[in-house]
């Protein structure tokens, strides 16, 4: 079997004592509202089945300042099932901060639960990872 490690795939869970980091930093345009988005993202396999991570964005927009946003996000994911080429996960965690972001963005402490299948393999020469993910957000001032 060949598994491809894809940053928060909700059907990937590090095996014990691995560790995944990504540092971005990219440019956006929405029709004229030009944005800088940068994020810190960190993962860590606690056991063959239970995977740490953690998450810090923040959006930054030139023209206007109210669809700026800054938020994090602490979750444990867990594998639930998994075949020879096929998993499925489930994950819990803890945010704070905008899940949208402008007037109508959530800015309060929430929880997010979310489940995921996937499939890796090879095709031709190369690896594939491919995933399903569902993921619901609710927020302390009821946004969801």
């Amino acid at each position: 079997m060949a598994v491809c490690p894809v940053a928060y795939s909700a059907g990937w869970v590090q095996e014990d004592g691995s560790a995944y980091a990504r540092l971005s930093a990219v440019y956006e345009d929405h029709n004229g509202f030009s944005a800088l988005r940068e994020d810190v993202y960190l993962e860590y396999g606690v056991t063959s089945d239970w995977t740490l991570s953690g998450k810090i964005e923040r959006v930054d927009f030139d023209t206007s300042t109210v669809f700026d946003s800054t938020g994090y996000r602490l979750a444990a994911r867990r594998r639930l099932w998994t075949s020879e080429q096929w998993s499925f996960v489930g994950e819990m965690g803890l945010l704070e901060g905008a899940a949208i972001g402008g007037l109508r963005g959530c800015d309060s402490l929430g929880a997010e639960m979310n489940a995921g299948l996937g499939r890796s393999g090879t095709m031709m020469s190369g690896s594939y990872y491919t995933a399903l993910t569902l993921v619901g957000r609710l927020h302390q001032d009821d946004c969801s």
